[in-house]
């Protein structure tokens, strides 16, 4: 029997059987209880969630915006997730979320210096209509009640593990900071320029270190880095204060919903998640949402 346990071999056991059996026992065997500290926040992350009326209006609004984002200390990840109405196949039993948002805007910062600098310069005020006066401000206001399905609903985290594959600049697509390659026509939906995936943990009040413990993906070293893989974060709600009642998401981005779908294959989890359960740590399996990335930007560190 190969030691992943899924297979039976007559021959040498590969080396890719063999990580995988590794990371399993790795996870299965995490302890699940006496944890007393949050993870160390390796990231901030800011948030945004939306509903909207009009998407490809929507996204023309988002590609045409002024911003120098990219050229921010501090910055290092942007995309404007587009939630797809139809999961994966392989998840199509998934309840659907009525509310759930249509779009998520996702910056990752070095930390919260940084975005607390971006938030209170004049960075901020020019890509939200702050600096081109009363005017400005009231085309913003009248475009997004034609836009928007109510506010947006801003949510901040902090990053209490990162993941991420080799840096792939924005660059010259990116001069000034913003994307300038991209072209938003108001009727058609953007490419999609990444594939992601969040979900949503029921996290037991009272139980998030050792949630923190059991999820730390630096316990399963040594992993390589799964093809395709942009950046994987487990993001916890700042202070724990949830308006959607997860404290904690984890976050997967990448290169397309195929890499997604191997790097799935090769690790089993359901026994992991199981023990969590059983051991009070979570109230059930986690709640997942599927995302097309657009409008991506990432600095010359990565994500």
């Amino acid at each position: 029997l190969c030691p992943c346990g899924r297979h039976s071999h007559t021959g040498p056991v590969s080396e890719e059987h063999t990580m995988r059996a590794r990371v399993l026992a790795v996870l299965l065997s995490l302890p699940l209880t006496g944890a007393t500290a949050l993870s160390p926040a390796k990231r901030f992350i800011a948030t945004n969630r939306f509903r909207v009326r009009n998407a490809p209006g929507f996204e023309q609004r988002w590609a045409n915006r002024k911003s120098r984002l990219a050229t921010l200390d501090g910055f290092r990840y942007f995309t404007l997730l587009r939630r797809r109405t139809n999961p994966p196949e392989f998840f199509k039993e998934s309840p659907c979320d009525p509310n759930a948002p249509d779009y998520v805007s996702c910056t990752l910062w070095a930390d919260e210096n940084a975005y607390s600098a971006w938030r209170k310069g004049d960075a901020f005020k020019e890509a939200h209509g702050g600096k081109g006066g009363i005017s400005a401000i009231a085309s913003m206001i009248k475009t997004a009640l034609f836009l928007l399905k109510g506010k947006p609903s801003p949510a901040l985290y902090e990053g209490a593990s990162v993941t991420s594959g080799e840096p792939s600049p924005s660059g010259e697509k990116a001069i000034g900071g913003w994307r300038q390659d991209v072209s938003a026509d108001g009727k058609s939906l953007l490419d999609s320029e990444c594939f992601a995936v969040m979900n949503r943990w029921p996290v037991v009040e009272g139980m998030a270190s050792e949630f923190e413990a059991a999820m730390d993906p630096d316990l399963a070293t040594p992993m390589s880095i799964p093809e395709g893989l942009k950046v994987r974060t487990l993001m916890r709600r700042k202070g724990l204060e949830a308006d959607d009642g997860f404290t904690h998401n984890s976050l997967s981005i990448w290169d397309s919903e195929e890499a997604f779908g191997r790097w799935r294959a090769s690790l089993p989890r359901a026994d992991a998640i199981r023990k969590m359960m059983d051991s009070g740590i979570i109230t059930g399996p986690p709640s997942p949402l599927f995302f097309d990335g657009v409008l991506c930007l990432e600095s010359n560190q990565g994500p």
